[in-house]
């Protein structure tokens, strides 16, 4: 607001048509975001921000979009907006109880945990969807399996353990909110899991963030 601006659009390489528009319109500063990329996707796509910052002739200011996202969502840590609520399931417990407990709170996963409690996986509709495909093309294998009592015997005996995923994502609970919402970005993630010393405690969503960022604005 009150500040006059100016859009341009050029094509080209994206560093050296914004060092040609800096030089021609005699800019004092450059300012930008960067996104920090590193390793295989900065050989690629090249880093704009350290193409300026070595080559412009004008001073560069770069701010960092990770950095400035947890500015955003400050104060908060993970605990302050997590549910502590969670539809979990235990690693021995039988599909036909895990199938209902996700239909009945409408969640389309749920972490597992062992008798102690501590986080030891992840189950979703995926994972079971996926079991069922297997049973089905079995079926086309073996003719005993076509009986229905067949079907509903292996649901009430095949455990979690058996088609939970152990390669899983968490966060703990005294964690900065940002770098909750970072790993539901990277991984893509509908929830991550909250621990206290590798015990369950709660689950984040991208909706908890969302509600972080509007609580923020609005508080």
């Amino acid at each position: 607001s009150g500040i006059r601006t100016e859009s341009v659009v050029r094509t080209g390489r994206t560093a050296s048509e914004l060092r040609n528009v800096a030089s021609e319109r005699g800019v004092d500063l450059i300012a930008m975001s960067t996104h920090d990329r590193s390793g295989f996707d900065r050989v690629v796509l090249g880093s704009v921000a350290d193409d300026l910052a070595r080559h412009a002739n004008q001073p560069v200011l770069l701010v960092s979009a990770r950095a400035l996202t947890a500015h955003m969502m400050d104060p908060f840590v993970v605990r302050d907006v997590m549910v502590r609520d969670v539809a979990a399931v235990t690693e021995d417990e039988a599909l036909t109880s895990v199938v209902r407990k996700l239909l009945r709170r409408r969640v389309s996963g749920a972490p597992v945990v062992n008798a102690q409690g501590a986080l030891v996986g992840v189950i979703s509709e995926h994972d079971l969807i996926e079991w069922h495909s297997r049973f089905i093309a079995e079926t086309g294998r073996n003719e005993a399996l076509l009986d229905p009592k067949v079907y509903r015997d292996r649901l009430d005996t095949e455990t979690v353990r058996s088609i939970m995923s152990t390669d899983l994502v968490s966060i703990e609970s005294d964690a900065p909110l940002a770098a909750a919402a970072h790993l539901l970005v990277e991984h893509r993630l509908r929830r991550l899991p909250v621990t206290h010393e590798g015990r369950l405690v709660g689950i984040i969503t991208r909706s908890d963030v969302l509600g972080a960022i509007e609580r923020r604005e609005t508080g």
